[in-house]
């Protein structure tokens, strides 16, 4: 079997076929997991998208269900052009670049201004992804790093290449640092009135530390009176005072 599983779905304002891709968690191959809770399955996002702009109409929709993906056959033509999985994930845009990681970000950030009514299941949806979005210009950065070249792992020439587009990455970070706590400051806020779902005050112990609260997160780590490593490791990087993005696992 093959760990992508492949259907289409229609736009529900002009009837445009896309075709898309999600996980089969059952033959994944490979999975990274970040501090942030963005999860890479075989370089795919785990959480399967679920808010879509149509890329013939520009139509803002939400994604159906895994049962009804399917088209149904009244509104969509056999021989109707078919959008491929590229045109619309993530809206477009190639986050392998820099450009690409902006023009998401810039994505969210409209999206988060013009969209009303915005309850806090859709405020929260975005702002999470609004969150990985800005992490993911540093997310790779240890790619960059002098360790990468000197442990052989990197060519001189493909390490120089990386160093160049990582420190464009990082100035772009530094100029969306305001957004990005503004973002992560309404997350707390948002995410606080259900404090008691362990999930969320998993989550609400790295929202802290990103922000650089890390008294305040040492605080919830002490309070949840458990030990694992993601803990651990969120408690280690606290006490360092660094508030960067990390992986976990993979």
């Amino acid at each position: 079997m093959s760990a992508f599983q492949y259907f289409v779905i229609c736009c529900p304002a002009c009837h445009s076929r896309l075709s898309g891709v999600k996980i089969n968690p059952e033959e994944v191959q490979y999975s990274e997991l970040y501090s942030d809770g963005l999860m890479l399955c075989d370089g795919l996002m785990a959480e399967e998208q679920k808010l879509i702009s149509c890329p013939a109409c520009a139509h803002l929709f939400w994604a159906p269900t895994v049962e009804k993906h399917a088209c149904d056959a009244d509104t969509c033509e056999t021989d109707q052009t078919i959008y491929p999985h590229g045109s619309w994930y993530q809206f477009g845009c190639n986050t392998s670049n820099c450009d690409g990681k902006i023009a998401l970000i810039e994505h969210y950030r409209q999206l988060l201004q013009c969209i009303r009514p915005l309850n806090s299941e859709l405020e929260i949806y975005l702002r999470k992804k609004l969150l990985w979005a800005i992490n993911n210009l540093i997310r790779q950065r240890s790619e960059a790093s002098i360790s990468q070249l000197l442990s052989g792992k990197s060519s001189f020439a493909h390490w120089r290449a990386s160093r160049r587009n990582q420190t464009r990455q990082n100035l772009a970070f530094m100029g969306y640092r305001q957004l990005h706590i503004s973002n992560i400051q309404r997350l707390i806020e948002l995410l606080r009135s259900n404090e008691e779902r362990e999930q969320n005050r998993l989550f609400l112990c790295e929202l802290y530390r990103e922000k650089g609260n890390f008294s305040k997160c040492l605080e919830m780590v002490r309070q949840l009176k458990r030990s694992t490593h993601f803990l651990t490791l969120i408690e280690e990087k606290a006490r360092l005072h660094n508030s960067f993005v990390f992986k976990v696992a993979g």
